[in-house]
């Protein structure tokens, strides 16, 4: 039993450390993202932004959609079951 307890916490601890890693690089790629945003240096229009902040936007969807697959997905229950014969 304590194997399992270390493999979960060994597992959760993973998962911190790697969260926090990517989700700053990926802090830091949007702020370097927002630096395009200066027209003194850059040029651009209202289409090339939309479709930038569209593939951004549909990236963190799916983003949500995998852990929201992973966190609610149904178990079964034989004794929970609405199905009566």
């Amino acid at each position: 039993m304590t194997a399992t307890i270390t493999t979960i916490n060994e597992k959760h601890e993973a998962f911190q450390r790697l969260a926090d890693s990517r989700t700053n690089r990926v802090l830091k790629q949007l702020k370097l993202i927002s630096n395009l945003s200066n027209r003194s240096t850059y040029d651009y229009n209202e289409h090339e932004v939309a479709a930038m902040l569209e593939a951004i936007e549909m990236g963190v969807i799916a983003l949500r959609a995998s852990f929201a697959r992973k966190l609610n997905t149904p178990m079964f229950s034989v004794a929970n079951s609405k199905v009566r014969v």
